[in-house]
């Protein structure tokens, strides 16, 4: 059964399909090439979920504060 998985997840790249996919393709690996590196950015670069920055963060925390008034 992990062999399957592990023959599938060779088959193709998908890109931004989910976290679970993304951790098992090498999300956290270190990139021993140029290669690596360029696909490491190609695939954050499609995640579907974005990260949130400190600013998205910030107006998250004032409108909740500014509601609770």
């Amino acid at each position: 059964m992990v062999k399957d998985v592990i023959d599938l997840l060779n088959t193709g790249d998908y890109y931004g399909e989910s976290e679970y996919i993304d951790i098992a393709k090498g999300k956290y690996a270190l990139p021993m090439s140029w290669k690596d590196a360029f696909s490491k950015i190609k695939r954050h670069t499609k995640r579907k979920t974005q990260p949130l920055n400190w600013k998205d963060v910030w107006n998250k925390i004032k409108t909740k504060w500014q509601t609770r008034k």
